[in-house]
Order: structure tokens, then C-alpha cells, then sequence
């Protein structure tokens, strides 16, 4: 009886030192929100990525989160990355750091954010602990869920598209010159829709395509085109293109195209394919044909395609 009594005493006083360490747990993150200068730190670690990778991010109101994960959230910033003329805008986003990769040396961070119409996840890594260091390469895996390509498309191409895509980025990004980066992209778009427009003097009419999908691999001042397809055949544009373009001295590119055009694309547009080689044209109404040639060049070498 004793002894069952002495372990009632032992289990109360256990109780207690557990309530008492629930409430210091819960004064403290109270303290840390109310006193600890969240955005000051996030504005300062946000600034030393900026110096070290020249991504800017310049945040509206960011916070510091501890739970579940240490970090930084906003619910709104624009974006400007050197060597790139265009800003972008993100919405609400969280930026995570990996403790773990803190030990052993190798900082990565994890981004998430609700963007574009969508959803994109990132992971870099590469990020060294020495603030004052500028990093020449980055390592970078994204994934983008139907995001609008919109915003993007608009600053080079001077037509109104819309297209919802699925985004695929793996590989190393040299962010002093983008051009020699190692990376594989792969793109899926849900629907390309473009409004009718002038360009270059010439009237091109609205279209709407089912589908599209671009899977590239940029290795050293090339790019590969494993495969290019926009619309298809109940589409008024069928386009398929694979073939290399090189990012060096005169930048020289060899494509193989398989285009068709029919309704009102064929109609604005149809005249220009007669002068393509007679060779190119196929039964089904298709063009065939291969593009070889370099900036140098005023026209492209254009030869029948099997």
C-alpha cells in the first residue's frame, strides 16, 4: 500500500513538471511572436541570397516560421534575377531551410508557392555558408502545376497566348551566364489559346489547340529538341519539330519540322508553304522538312525531310 502510494506522489509530481514545460513551450513561441523581429531577419537573409545568387526577392510584409519547419513566408513579392530583363510576381510562398543540410555543410532551401495560377515547388542547393561568396552554379529541381504561362509568353512574343502548363526543370543553372547551364526541361501544356492580333502586318487569327509538349536538354551552349509538338491533327495547327540549336559563335541550328495547317490558319497563312520545295509536301497535306543555317546566313538551307 505504501508503495502504491509513493508512485501516485512520483506520477503527480511527473504531471506536473509536464504542465509546467507545455507552458514554458507555449509562453515561449508567444514571446518569439510577439517580440522576435521576424521581418528584419527574413529582409537580411532574403538580401544575403540576393548577394550570393542574384535572385532578388523583395517581399511584402514577410514573416519567420519555426513550426513545422525554420523559414520565411509572404503572401506576396517581386522577383528579378540578374541576366534576366523581365520581373516577376509571386504569390503566397514559403521558403524552407533544411537543418540538416546546415550540418553537413551544404545549405538547400525549399520553396513553395501558389503562383501563376498554380503551384510551384523548388529545391536548390549548392548554396555555400559563407555569405559573402558568389555562387557560379546552382543545383535546381522544379515542378510547376498548372501555372499560366501568360505573364511569361507576353514578354517575348507579341501576341495575347494563354496556355496552362505542367513544368518539369532538373540541372545545374550557371548564374553568371545562363547560356552555360546543364539542365532537362519538360513542358505539357493544357490548352494554348491565342486571341486575334497583327503581326507584322499581317492578321493572325484566334486559334485554339488541344495540347502541346517541349522536352529540351541545354548542355554546354546547346540546346536539344527532343520534342516539340503543338496542337495535332484535329487541330488547326499540327506542328512537330526535333533538331539542335548552338549557343556559340554564329549560333548555327539544324531542325527537322513536320507542319500542317488547315481552316483558318491555312487560309491566312497556306500561300507561304508553296515556297518551300515541292519535295516537302506530303499526301496527307503535311510539310516535311529540314532548317539548317546560322545567324550569318540571310535564308535557311531548307531540303526535303523523310
Amino acid at each position: 500500500m505504501k508503495m502504491l502510494n509513493t508512485l501516485k506522489i512520483i506520477w503527480k509530481k511527473i504531471y506536473q513538471v509536464k504542465y509546467y514545460i507545455l507552458l514554458f513551450v507555449v509562453i515561449f513561441f508567444l514571446f518569439l511572436k510577439v517580440y522576435f523581429p521576424g521581418e528584419k531577419i527574413a529582409r537580411l537573409i532574403l538580401g544575403s541570397v540576393a548577394k550570393q545568387t542574384g535572385v532578388i526577392i523583395i517581399p511584402e510584409e514577410p514573416t519567420m516560421s519555426f513550426f513545422p519547419s525554420a523559414g520565411i513566408k509572404f503572401n506576396s513579392a517581386k522577383v528579378k534575377i540578374q541576366n534576366f530583363p523581365y520581373g516577376i510576381s509571386l504569390g503566397d510562398t514559403s521558403i524552407g531551410f533544411s537543418l540538416l543540410s546546415l550540418l553537413v555543410a551544404s545549405p538547400a532551401i525549399n520553396i513553395n508557392s501558389d503562383s501563376f495560377q498554380g503551384n510551384v515547388r523548388v529545391k536548390i542547393s549548392g548554396i555555400p555558408l559563407n555569405s559573402s561568396k558568389k555562387i557560379d552554379e546552382l543545383y535546381i529541381k522544379l515542378s510547376a502545376n498548372g501555372i499560366q504561362l501568360k505573364d511569361f509568353l507576353k514578354t517575348v512574343l507579341p501576341v495575347d497566348i494563354e496556355s496552362k502548363a505542367d513544368v518539369v526543370l532538373d540541372g545545374v543553372i550557371n548564374m553568371v551566364n545562363p547560356v552555360y547551364s546543364d539542365m532537362n526541361i519538360n513542358v505539357e501544356l493544357n490548352g494554348v489559346r491565342i486571341k486575334e492580333a497583327n503581326l507584322m502586318g499581317f492578321n493572325v487569327p484566334a486559334v485554339n489547340l488541344k495540347k502541346g509538349s517541349f522536352i529540351a536538354v541545354f548542355t554546354k551552349n546547346e540546346v536539344s529538341i527532343t520534342k516539340l509538338n503543338i496542337g495535332g491533327s484535329s487541330d488547326e495547327l499540327d506542328l512537330s519539330a526535333k533538331g539542335k540549336v548552338s549557343m556559340k559563335l554564329n549560333n548555327p541550328y539544324d531542325i527537322t519540322v513536320r507542319l500542317k495547317l488547315s481552316g483558318n490558319l491555312e487560309k491566312q497563312f497556306g500561300s507561304f508553304l508553296t515556297f518551300l520545295p515541292p519535295e516537302t509536301k506530303k499526301p496527307d497535306g503535311a510539310y516535311n522538312f529540314r532548317v539548317k543555317g546560322d545567324s550569318k546566313m540571310p535564308m535557311p538551307q531548307i531540303t526535303p525531310a523523310p
